[in-house]
């Protein structure tokens, strides 16, 4: 469907030889080069980066985190509304979010559909992309943005017991207004860069912090919770009740 074709185009452009590397920077507790970024040749505000997690976490439940709207919203203070506007499917789903800008800028909302594409056992996608519904029209002196988020979590080998877990995000962004001007634009470039470094750097140490490590053991039993509905689905009634006579 329409997510497998966006799910295809966003991979093909992320994996583009149309990439060169920005910088590397130190990570928390100042280790070596944690953080790759890149910047696309000639578009603007696009760019990727890529990290490594720590705490231990497993890839579903990384991808669970990053489509969470309590976590987007704890990561962005400035947005007022996040709230789901339809459900497609058990992996996708619609969005609408608006995010409040100081004075003489206007708010900033946008349209999105967000996906889980489970890939591998060691390979998952979260990929959010820009989409248009007759019952969310532009709202007059709210500014739409358009925006491509791919976020590839991808299990690596284990060493000395601990399992690498590595987080690549490539977007692309279209603000529009004052700030999408070619004058603005290197200025935007520039910040947006800046806090892509800065996210990433919070997000790699975020599930060894106390609030990191109780945003993993919901996600966890928030996982547990859908695996067993989805399970007892599947079941006849006798099957049902005996699961039922025999859980916790």
């Amino acid at each position: 469907g329409q997510g497998l074709d966006a799910a295809a185009l966003a991979f093909n452009f992320a994996s583009a030889r149309t990439w060169t590397e920005s910088r590397k920077v130190c990570g928390r507790k100042g280790r070596l080069s944690e953080i790759t970024l890149w910047k696309h040749q000639t578009l603007s505000s696009a760019f990727r980066a890529s990290c490594s997690i720590d705490g231990q976490v497993h890839p579903s439940l990384l991808a669970l985190t990053l489509q969470s709207t309590d976590f987007k919203r704890q990561g962005d203070p400035s947005i007022i509304e996040l709230r789901e506007v339809r459900k497609v499917d058990a992996s996708c789903s619609v969005y609408y979010q608006r995010s409040h800008k100081p004075r003489p800028l206007h708010d900033r909302d946008s349209v999105y559909a967000c996906m889980l594409v489970d890939l591998t056992p060691d390979q998952i996608w979260v990929l959010e992309w820009p989409v248009e519904l007759q019952e969310m029209p532009v709202i007059p002196g709210v500014q739409r943005a358009r925006a491509l988020f791919l976020y590839e979590i991808l299990r690596g080998k284990s060493f000395f017991g601990v399992q690498e877990l590595k987080l690549t995000l490539t977007t692309a962004m279209d603000i529009g207004g004052v700030l999408g001007s070619r004058v603005a634009q290197p200025i935007v470039d520039a910040g947006m860069a800046s806090s892509l470094v800065s996210g990433l750097s919070e997000l790699a140490g975020f599930f060894c912090t106390a609030q990191g490590r109780q945003v993993k053991k919901d996600a966890e039993l928030q996982a547990v919770a859908e695996l067993r509905n989805k399970v007892r689905e599947d079941l006849t009634s006798l099957q049902r009740e005996f699961m039922e006579a025999h859980s916790e």
